[in-house]
């Protein structure tokens, strides 16, 4: 039997390419058939005519540092633009997810932007999912623009506020720090965008960086749910342009939307309070090991024993957790978001996250998932709700205004004493008033009857859906079927819906029941499966599952041959003693390349395992001289 032994080998061969920006001067003349006539120079002047030459513009260089990524990006492609759309400068992201690049251009074309795409999360694996984006005002001998989420909404926000100036980056900036951090610690990194990225604050920039990026990838996926086609940077520019009045509540800018606002501030709850609790899942997976890789990878020489899950919980991430999960419960009044208000409402600035998971209710997550994706269904009125919630800050105590000290009374001139008059003579006292008669009392009006009190206005709630398929394993031909638990609590008619289901199978919308069998074709793994249930208004979902069809086990039977032992040769004398017997056989009969070998003496055999089809045998002997005689007739077996 031959084995065949195959090399790969994959070659990449790196290609540099550069590009030559050259300005060209173009000079021009003017030609005719008559002769020109001569104009004769004007009169000399002692007062020179005034320069046409425009002023210099010279070409200063700028050192521009940074960190890329909201997971650390290598490989990225970092391009820097002058105002005018202009590509100066492009190279890509270190393997530390660095980039450094000097650029030597005139003032004219600040403020420079600074673009980074392409390359690999070193979180995900994968590409980033929008563009990361800074601005540079002004040439300066170095500086630092970190590349990350931050950056982007920052940069953005103040692009669409009038255009970037140190007023609108500063107004964005506060307005991203303080109240859409995700975790960021200004006592570490006090600025996203201009604070070196070290190794003692590498795993900060990761955590926030990741989380907020995670946001944004959760708004998508629930916005495409809708039918939207929106990618993860239309988002980032929706966002963006909602931050111009300080707040994502969807009354900023012309590009803001108050439904994609919603979204995301249910989906940083949800986001938040993974990252608070150890258990950020990115692309449905826990990113707390695969952010700790990400920063061994980019910064070696951090402290091995520092990790994104032991990172003390800073006092804005309460703040800005406890106001989204307020505006979570306005499509969610799910017990877990109250407990895990109360839970925000008293926890200490620093909080290690391990200690805060404990006080977190365990189905907390599977609510505000839930409620994110309700939210992108949810009717004008919720999310105008979750918005109006989700901009209301913490109220504070007013600060007492001081009591004023009271004024002195001046102490009054003392009044010289009066000369005594002599006593006046007793005036008779005149005979009393006679006592008049009480008036009566009035008669009370009765008091008018309170007004009734109105019946509440019903609230619709979500409808309810359980269960579990039996099992997610079956063999081909094997019947299948599930159907989950579902009700309303108003009783409203219920229409179920299944996405991800292999073509044998089929659903009852009225009821949700899945049923089928798959055939020999269906061999394989289907799925996700998820299967959902409307009352008009909100829908809810099971859990996604898959299902795997196995192949089913091979036909196999066996054939029992017997003969009797050959008395003569050929030629017609005695034939000896049989040394061995040979089966031949194959489920080709002209072809009968498999063998079995037996002793002298046997007269039958059964042969096992046999595979399905029509098998064929034939029989030699050999005797002792090692002569073989010609096979046997041909003889068939079909095993069904």
């Amino acid at each position: 039997m031959a084995t065949w032994n195959t090399l790969l080998k994959s070659r990449f061969t790196a290609l540099t390419v550069a590009f030559l920006l050259t300005t060209l001067s173009g000079c021009g003349s003017e030609s005719d058939d008559t002769a020109a006539a001569v104009t004769p120079p004007p009169p000399s002047s002692t007062t020179p005519p005034p320069s046409t030459t425009p002023p210099i513009d010279p070409e200063v260089e700028t050192h521009i540092t940074g960190s890329v990524g909201d997971g650390p990006i290598i490989g990225a492609r970092v391009r820097v633009l002058a105002n005018t759309g202009l590509l100066l400068s492009e190279s890509t992201s270190g393997s530390t997810a660095d980039y450094d690049v000097r650029i030597k251009t005139q003032g004219k074309h600040y403020a420079l932007t600074i673009r980074a795409d392409q390359g690999t999360d070193l979180v995900t694996g994968l590409a980033p999912d929008f563009e990361l984006v800074a601005v540079l005002h002004s040439p300066s001998n170095r500086t630092v623009k970190n590349l990350n989420p931050f950056s982007t909404l920052i940069f953005e926000a103040a692009r669409m506020n009038g255009g970037v100036s140190n007023e609108t980056v500063t107004a964005a900036s506060h307005a991203v720090v303080t109240r859409y951090g995700f975790g960021l610690d200004t006592a570490v990194i006090a600025d996203p965008v201009e604070t070196p990225i070290t190794d003692e604050n590498i795993h900060m920039i990761v955590r926030s960086s990741e989380t907020l990026g995670e946001m944004i990838r959760r708004t998508r996926d629930a916005m495409t749910a809708t039918g939207s086609t929106m990618d993860g940077d239309a988002i980032m520019q929706a966002l963006a342009s909602d931050l111009i009045d300080g707040w994502i509540d969807g009354m900023g800018g012309l590009e803001s939307r108050s439904r994609i606002a919603a979204v995301a501030n249910v989906a940083s709850a949800a986001v938040l309070l993974e990252t608070m609790s150890n258990e950020l899942r990115v692309y449905d997976v826990n990113a707390t090991d695969a952010m700790d890789q990400a920063v061994r990878q980019v910064r070696p020489n951090a402290d091995p024993d520092a990790s994104v899950s032991t990172l003390p919980i800073p006092a804005t991430a309460f703040v800005q957790a406890s106001r989204l999960l307020r505006a979570a419960q306005q499509i969610n009044n799910d017990p877990a978001i109250a407990a895990a208000i109360s839970v925000m409402d008293a926890a200490a600035p620093g909080t290690s996250p391990v200690d805060l998971a404990a006080q977190l209710p365990a189905d907390l997550q599977t609510a505000l998932r839930q409620a994110t994706l309700d939210t992108a269904y949810a009717p004008e009125a919720q999310v105008d709700a979750i918005n109006a919630q989700a901009r209301v800050a913490a109220p504070q105590e007013p600060t007492p205004e001081p009591t004023p000290e009271p004024t002195p009374e001046p102490t009054p001139e003392p009044t010289p004493e009066p000369t005594p008059e002599p006593d006046p003579e007793p005036t008779p006292e005149p005979d009393p008033e006679p006592t008049p008669e009480p008036d009566p009392e009035p008669t009370p009006e009765p008091e008018p009857d309170p007004e009734p009190i109105p019946d509440p206005v019903p609230v619709n709630q979500a409808p309810q859906i359980s269960g579990t398929p039996a099992t997610t394993e079956l063999q081909v031909n094997d019947g299948w079927n599930f159907t989950p638990n579902a009700s309303d609590p108003e009783g409203d008619p219920l229409t179920f819906s299944v996405t991800g289901k292999p073509r044998w199978m089929s659903l009852n919308a009225s009821n949700g029941h899945l049923q089928g069998t798959p055939g020999v074709g269906d061999v394989g793994t289907t799925g996700p499966i998820t299967i959902s249930v409307t009352d008009g208004e909100y829908t809810v979902s099971l859990p996604a599952f898959t299902l795997t069809v196995l192949a089913p086990p091979p036909v196999t039977g066996s054939a029992t041959l017997s003969w009797a032992p050959p008395t003569e040769r050929v030629d017609g004398s005695a034939m000896g003693t049989v040394a061995s017997y040979k089966i031949y056989y194959s489920l080709n009969g002209s072809q009968l390349d498999q063998v079995i070998t037996l002793p002298g003496g046997t007269t039958s055999h059964q042969i096992q395992d046999l595979g399905q089809g029509t098998w064929y045998f034939a029989v030699t002997a050999i005797c002792a001289d090692g002569l073989e005689s010609t096979k046997s007739a041909v003889v068939s077996k079909t095993i069904q």
